[in-house]
């Protein structure tokens, strides 16, 4: 395993992460400007095929926050720069991971995504089972 990360935004810095991913997670550079935040479920569990509710963003007992990204207008493609052989291909997210509480490295349903953008109405979407919700 190469060096583990402390922070999401150390992918950025991964030789063995692809450039187009390295990219969409190379952290907040403008800590004024848009942001997207990444949170994973803690405990993804799901009744009648619906993931569980409420997210809650200030104190996060369902989720963690894995890392802030800066915001870009494509910011669903995230999810694929966030499955676990991309972002983490040779399990350096391991420790960040388990550090958080979390079970699982690649994004996938019940994860949410909240999009600040300082001229804009903060959104929420969570990862369905198809598709994207909004919160």
């Amino acid at each position: 395993m190469s060096n583990p990360y402390e922070h999401l935004s150390d992918a950025s810095r991964n030789p063995a992460v692809r450039p187009e991913t390295q990219a969409l997670l190379g952290g907040r550079l403008n800590f004024d400007g848009p942001c997207i935040q990444v949170w994973y479920s803690i405990n993804p569990r799901f009744e009648d095929g619906q993931p569980f509710e409420p997210f809650d963003d200030q104190v996060g007992p369902t989720h963690a926050l894995l890392g802030e990204v800066e915001y870009r207008a494509d910011w669903q493609t995230l999810f694929g720069a966030l499955q676990g052989d991309f972002w983490s291909p040779n399990g350096e997210a391991r420790e960040l991971i388990m550090s958080k509480g979390l079970s699982h490295t690649s994004m996938s349903v019940g994860d949410v995504l909240v999009v600040r953008h300082p001229d804009q109405p903060t959104e929420t979407w969570m990862c369905a089972n198809t598709g994207w919700r909004q919160l």
